[in-house]
């Protein structure tokens, strides 16, 4: 499976409602494991720090719809992945959410309440890897 750099929160926007749930789920895990990837400190690192943190949040809020993506590894898993939607890694863990289609949408002829297709039906799957 290709790894791609990946802005939080770009959906699908046939799944939008399962992209932002997915989303929340892999912040929600990757905090819980512990990501340690915040500093604190004091003076000129804190502030090199929040200006890290200010590029990053500027680059991630250039993405867009005709964003090219560059695979920079890949991870293969010795079983199902589904429809993968999302990474995030923590210190010791990797979590990928992804959805198990059990009835694919079907688009309208006129969008319908603002919607084009319907929601569809599906499982979704948090699978949670060790990096050792």
């Amino acid at each position: 499976m290709p790894l791609l750099a990946r802005a939080p929160g770009l959906r699908c926007p046939h799944r939008a409602h399962s992209n932002v749930l997915f989303t929340k789920m892999l912040t929600a895990a990757a905090q819980a494991a512990g990501n340690n990837d915040q500093h604190q400190g004091t003076g000129a690192e804190s502030a090199t720090h929040s200006e890290t943190d200010t590029a990053l949040a500027d680059a991630f809020n250039s993405v867009d719809g005709s964003t090219n993506w560059q695979q920079t590894s890949k991870l293969k898993l010795n079983f199902p992945t589904f429809h993968t939607e999302g990474i995030a890694y923590s210190q010791d863990h990797i979590f990928l959410s992804a959805v198990q289609i059990i009835e694919p949408t079907t688009k309208f002829p006129t969008p319908q309440d603002g919607f084009d297709r319907t929601p569809g039906k599906g499982i979704g799957h948090l699978f949670v890897m060790d990096k050792a």
